[in-house]
């Protein structure tokens, strides 16, 4: 078994109505966890989780995804948790969907995954 790190949102500005990541390869994932790290004075909104089970395609991607009900509600500055659950998915992304933000807000999110 063997781990990854991923880093699809790095810094992003949150003070934007929301930050998607790029889709990530998730074929070899078999568990997988997010921390979300929120930088500014005010800073309010959801992270989570978004699957896709489409074809397998580098040049093409998925297009068509949902919730896969693993989320997080981010509440200040500060660090937030995903904690580790199963994944059987094609792809990943990430989405972060601001509530409220100041100028220089900046949300990021960190993905360690276990697979083959």
């Amino acid at each position: 078994m063997r781990y990854t790190i991923f880093e699809p949102l790095v810094s992003a500005d949150a003070t934007q109505a929301s930050q998607t990541s790029a889709a990530i390869d998730a074929s070899s994932f078999m568990k997988m966890s997010v921390v979300g790290v929120a930088v500014g004075a005010t800073i309010t909104g959801v992270l989570k989780v978004q699957v896709s089970n489409d074809e397998l395609d580098h040049t093409k991607g998925p297009t068509n995804w949902v919730d896969s009900g693993q989320s997080v509600n981010v509440t200040a500055a500060g660090n937030f948790l995903i904690p580790a659950f199963d994944c059987a998915y094609t792809w990943i992304r990430i989405v972060y969907t601001k509530t409220t933000s100041a100028a220089g807000a900046k949300i990021s999110a960190y993905i360690k995954s276990d697979g083959y």
